[in-house]
């Protein structure tokens, strides 16, 4: 998530004290606001434990990467069913992380935050247990429309829902490929969806989302459609043009998953800078504060796919 995100929610706190759609520029009317922390994690057994903090702004500060509102010198203290285990350590750009540590499914993991000059934060999370992909098949169309081609990879991934909970889930592709310098790119793809359409909050960004509210204990096929990029290059020398593709089968913690559903829906009404539309509130876990602490599981799968010229 890049960090723009990391703080959309500093944005929301402004936007929904203005109470209205149509915001007039005041300048010195417009009240100080106290910061407040905001957390950005999602913590999952695949990846190393990590933390992003940033600090809240008012909506009309100038915001970029150059001065992101990032916070250092926090203590991050990490507990799991309730025992306390350690503080992570910081890193940079308001990152904390703790990189020998696996979360396991069916615990509870908190995280308490403090820093001077902002109210102490926290949030639970649990790691849901993994949904096992059943199967997943591609099958390469072309769409030939005389002065061009599209390539279409039609996926289908088939898993079976767990009856005895609610299931919250997504999809990801990201592709891997190598330049004319040997050098190696990871790509977030594109998702489209044809059909299925029904089951899910929302595609945009690439990112399928949806619950099992339809599909609580059956046996479910989603099918999706990727466009390979055209540009890739293949190392001086080798003829491997091949791209890898990795589909993440994500298994969401409610929360998380409340977040996520929140943020695309803030996006949808123009991410703050269309005056016309209603203000969104985007979830929140952290009491005290504001952001994200949720939990995710993987189940992947991959393939490779040469690009012809």
């Amino acid at each position: 998530m890049n960090t723009k995100n990391l703080i959309f929610a500093g944005y929301l706190l402004m936007i929904l004290v203005l109470g209205n759609s149509c915001i007039k520029t005041l300048n010195d009317q417009l009240p100080e606001m106290e910061p407040k922390l905001v957390v950005n994690a999602a913590i999952s057994p695949d990846s190393i434990l990590t933390v992003n903090i940033s600090q809240s702004v008012p909506v009309l500060n100038n915001e970029s990467s150059d001065n992101a509102p990032f916070v250092s010198g926090a203590a991050i203290n990490f507990y799991e069913d309730g025992q306390y285990l350690f503080q992570l350590s910081e890193t940079e750009n308001g990152y904390y992380k703790k990189p020998d540590f696996t979360p396991v499914p069916d615990h509870s993991y908190q995280i308490e935050i403090e820093k001077q000059g902002f109210q102490k934060v926290k949030a639970v999370t649990t790691i849901p247990a993994t949904v096992l992909i059943d199967s997943f098949d591609t099958t390469v169309t072309i769409d030939d429309y005389g002065d061009y081609q599209d390539i279409l990879i039609k996926c289908k991934l088939k898993y079976t829902d767990d009856v005895a909970a609610e299931n919250y889930y997504a999809v990801e592709c990201y592709s891997t490929y190598f330049n004319e310098d040997n050098e190696k790119f990871v790509e977030k793809q594109y998702i489209y969806v044809d059909e299925n359409e029904e089951y899910f909050y929302d595609k945009p960004y690439g990112e399928l989302l949806w619950t099992d509210k339809l599909t609580n204990g059956q046996t479910v096929t989603i099918k999706f459609t990727l466009y390979p990029y055209y540009g890739y290059y293949s190392p001086e020398g080798n003829e491997d043009r091949s791209v890898k593709y990795t589909i993440y089968f994500k298994s969401l913690e409610e929360n998380y998953y409340k977040y996520k559903k929140s943020l695309y829906l803030y996006y949808e009404n123009g991410g703050g800078d269309d005056p016309f539309t209603e203000p969104v509130l985007i979830y929140t876990n952290v009491e005290d504060g504001l952001g994200i602490f949720g939990g995710c599981n993987n189940d992947t799968t991959s393939f490779n796919y040469t690009i012809e010229y």
